[in-house]
């Protein structure tokens, strides 16, 4: 999930006509990428609903556990995307600066077409590379009928590719005036979403530290009651029918006091 669209289409998903008899309820968080499902609705269909929109998704049953990992996930992605910004910006601010300062952007003899060429085959590199989760983003839109953010990224992106190649590779078939190049758009817009991204990760890496240091105060086990005696065991571990020892304090008495549940 990555826009407001995406979060459109899971809760219009979990609001069909089947799902509406049973009072099935989705509640979307896009910061922390979680979807809260309420109602007569099985983990199955609830995965099911979620992919038949283009999104891969699976049941939390240990929010602690969840939470670390998506710390771990999200400290890896935002690695990954300043570096796929340092690319796009390395190529596209030298060139952007070269037509700043009077350079020739269009192709307008041989040996410019040769050396737009070698920027262009560089450039479609960096399509793939380091703008290749969006092609992924818009094609799993694309699959279930639907449009992303990604997918305006990869129009916009590849329609200045494609037009800057046909000039390269054609450049008579365009009127003089009409021979200008756009790579280093290409790998601007590249680099500045994916810096974007990066920087979007790191506020809400921050966001995701204070929940963990909360999450970190929760219990992470319970005392099953058996017929072997109690035994502690993990929350993820916790099952309908168990019956479980709970604690609680009482404020106006100040005491602690248990009871079965």
């Amino acid at each position: 999930m990555n826009c407001a669209s995406c979060v459109a289409k899971i809760e219009a998903a979990f609001a069909t006509e089947p799902n509406q008899r049973n009072d099935v309820v989705a509640r979307v968080n896009l910061a922390d990428k979680q979807v809260q499902v309420e109602g007569n609705i099985s983990i199955d269909l609830a995965v099911a609903t979620l992919a038949s929109v283009g999104f891969a998704s699976e049941h939390i049953l240990d929010a602690k556990r969840a939470a670390q990992t998506k710390v771990a996930d999200e400290s890896k992605e935002y690695r990954t995307r300043i570096m796929q910004s340092v690319q796009g910006l390395g190529l596209g601010i030298p060139m952007m600066i070269w037509g700043l300062l009077g350079g020739e952007m269009a192709v307008n003899s041989p040996e410019q077409q040769l050396g737009w060429g070698v920027v262009g085959a560089t450039t479609l590199l960096l399509l793939v590379t380091a703008g290749g989760h969006f092609y992924q983003g818009m094609w799993r839109a694309l699959r279930v009928g639907s449009a992303n953010m990604d997918t305006l990224i990869v129009l916009g992106t590849t329609s200045a590719w494609l037009y800057s190649m046909l000039v390269v590779i054609m450049p008579e078939a365009f009127p003089a005036e009409a021979r200008h190049v756009y790579f280093e758009a290409s790998v601007m817009i590249l680099g500045l979403i994916n810096l974007g991204h990066a920087l979007e990760l790191r506020a809400k890496g921050k966001t995701s530290e204070a929940v963990q240091r909360l999450l970190g105060l929760q219990s992470s086990t319970a005392t099953k009651i058996t017929g072997y005696g109690d035994r502690e065991v993990e929350i993820a571990e916790i099952t309908l029918g168990d019956r479980y020892i709970a604690y609680f304090f009482c404020r106006e008495r100040g005491g602690k006091y248990w009871f079965d549940t």
